[in-house]
């Protein structure tokens, strides 16, 4: 049953002749298992097509893509161009490719019948059959139905060709306010729908502004209302320590500032997403277990997961197709969504609720490629990480000014999400799963430190801040990982204080780089020892001590500096952490 601000949001569409957003869910979770079960089965597999089909699949599903080695490609020349092996239809047997995934919506039928008919052996997957024997016939790509990169990029669109116009387009200004409203900003909804009534003065306007932003007031007074007995994890993806507490955002950082507990020294336990937060949420660091393998952590693992579901209260996970932690129990969104969405969602869901524990992880915004609608050149929105840019395939340089379209997309976050954490009374801990390395426009890649091939304070670095009245309002600059959430999140679920530990190091752990891409830029750059699994120990004296799964061992100073000729420096700090080494046996 819709409450009555979601048949307000509806009546909108209805009253103003607006198009209604499409309902995404259901493709996402076909895709993702059609995916799992072709590839389970799959010994050789491939996937056919390098296009913006292929790009968006392998941003979108690329835990599940992770398989894939092969491209068929019959229009490009060169396996030099990226780290994976591409080839024509007619080297598929000499391949000994078993399972193709056709990556295409335009030519999937003419591409499907080819391969029926010269390789009829080789097992096909096509997304869009699998839709249709859901009973959802798509006229498009699957990333055109309320996919954040669509929307960000639609957006950007419009408003450059506003800005570039003459004249007022007022059916082009219809269409932008209409895209604020699917992706649920409601803030930048209402300012759009009053430039256009001062445009036009035409009162219709004037009315959908009033009505957009009586809609952000009552969304503000659901998150007011929000009861103080729940707990949010708010994890902004890829956000670096100083982007919250430089100068970029500004008024979440003070409105965090006035009753929360700041960490100054706070680390991420790896460079992405699934590895930082699967040891996270397990307090698993141990690369013995091969805990890395696996995207999610198992409730059976998951000690304040366990504790919610033992109390028979509920845990909301906002994490587009990621689930984080695996459990029946669990209420997961399982669709693709800008922060606005998501914050939309957890209000609805949170009408109401006691005691539940509300996990809303921001991915698009802060997370290369910086999507977001402040930034007036063209931007990019796919991706998933910037030293791809690099690849020949690319153009062999940085394609956008990322550094730009990233403070552009912090300043959005700055202004979206702050008017919610003014609102939002309950217990929260504020952070980020890794940070994110941003590099200039004009950067070569040859430039880049070697710290941030593996673990500088570009990757690591993170913010953390805890809203909780038993601990009330104070700054530590002790030393503290991501290892520690589970007891930092009980600790807001049972309302008592979080002792802050006394450490003289923690460890920040990678496996090996499997990605071909990675594999290929790493290769050909020489730092093929990067590519290894390694452990990093940051000690709160500032040393960072690396060592690596062949047995190399490298040593940062303050400055991540490379500390040479100081073998002496180096054994002891090896003794130190002796014990927590599980990447190779130095002793042996």
């Amino acid at each position: 049953m819709q409450s009555k601000i979601e048949q307000k949001y509806n009546n909108l569409f209805e009253k103003y002749l607006l198009e209604k957003p499409l309902e995404a869910k259901k493709v996402n979770l076909i895709i993702k298992k059609s995916i799992q079960d072709f590839l389970a089965e799959a010994k050789n597999p491939a996937i056919y097509c390098y296009g913006g089909h292929t790009k968006m699949l392998m941003a979108d599903f690329i835990y599940e893509l992770k398989p894939i080695k092969y491209i068929i490609d019959n229009y490009t020349t060169s396996s030099d161009n990226t780290g994976y092996k591409f080839i024509k239809d007619d080297e598929i047997e000499d391949q000994k490719i078993d399972s193709v995934i056709i990556s295409s919506f335009k030519f999937r039928k003419e591409i499907k019948q080819g391969l029926r008919e010269k390789h009829p052996e080789v097992r096909l997957l096509d997304l869009y059959d699998e839709f249709e024997s859901n009973g959802i016939f798509l006229n498009a790509d699957y990333y055109y139905y309320n996919h954040p990169y669509h929307h960000y990029h639609t957006i950007n669109l419009l408003q450059r060709k506003i800005r570039q116009g003459k004249k007022c387009n007022e059916q082009m200004w219809v269409e932008l306010i209409t895209h604020y409203l699917h992706i649920k900003d409601f803030r930048t909804a209402g300012s759009k729908a009053e430039q256009l009534y001062r445009l036009t003065d035409k009162q219709c306007y004037q009315e959908l502004r009033t009505d957009i932003g009586q809609l952000y007031e009552e969304e503000l007074k659901i998150a007011e209302s929000f009861d103080i007995s729940n707990v949010i994890m708010f994890c902004f993806d890829g956000l670096r320590r100083r982007d919250l507490y430089g100068t970029k955002m500004p008024h979440i950082l003070q409105c965090l500032k006035k009753d929360s507990f700041v960490f100054q020294n706070a680390y991420s336990c790896s460079t992405s997403t699934y590895e930082s937060l699967v040891p996270a949420y397990s307090g698993n660091m141990d690369l013995r277990t091969c805990y890395f393998e696996k995207n999610y952590v198992d409730i059976d693992d998951c000690s304040f997961a366990q504790e919610v579901i033992r109390r028979g209260d509920h845990l909301y996970i906002y994490g587009d197709m990621d689930h984080f932690i695996e459990a029946q129990e669990i209420i997961y969104s399982n669709q693709f969504q800008t922060v606005t969405e998501k914050i939309w969602n957890m209000l609805i869901d949170g009408e109401g609720e006691k005691r539940s524990l509300f996990y809303l992880h921001e991915l698009y915004e802060s997370h290369f490629t910086f999507s977001n609608p402040y930034t007036e050149d063209e931007i990019k929105t796919e991706g998933t990480a910037m030293l791809f840019d690099y690849l020949p395939q690319k153009g062999g340089k940085l394609r956008a000014d990322y550094k730009k379209q990233h403070e552009d997309s912090l300043r959005y976050l700055d202004d979206v999400v702050t008017p919610f954490f003014e609102k939002l009374k309950c217990k929260m801990v504020v952070f980020a799963d890794h940070g994110n390395l941003i590099l200039d426009k004009n950067t070569e890649i040859q430039d880049v430190n070697d710290l941030d091939f593996t673990c500088s304070a570009e990757w690591t670095e993170i913010p953390l801040l805890i809203r909780n009245s038993k601990m009330g309002v104070g700054v530590s600059n002790k030393i503290i990982s991501l290892i520690e959430m589970p007891e930092i999140i009980k600790s807001l679920l049972e309302g008592r204080d979080y002792n802050v530990p006394n450490r003289e190091y923690i460890k920040i752990v990678r496996s090996e780089l499997y990605n071909p891409d990675f594999r290929f830029l790493y290769s050909s750059l020489g730092k093929e020892t990067y590519l290894n699994a390694f452990e990093a120990f940051v000690f709160a004296d500032g040393y960072k001590l690396i060592i690596f799964s062949n047995g190399e061992v490298e040593l940062y100073n303050n400055e991540e500096t490379r500390v040479l000729g100081r073998e002496d420096l180096v054994k002891e700090l090896v003794l130190k952490v002796k014990t927590d080494i599980t990447v190779c046996d130095l002793f042996a």
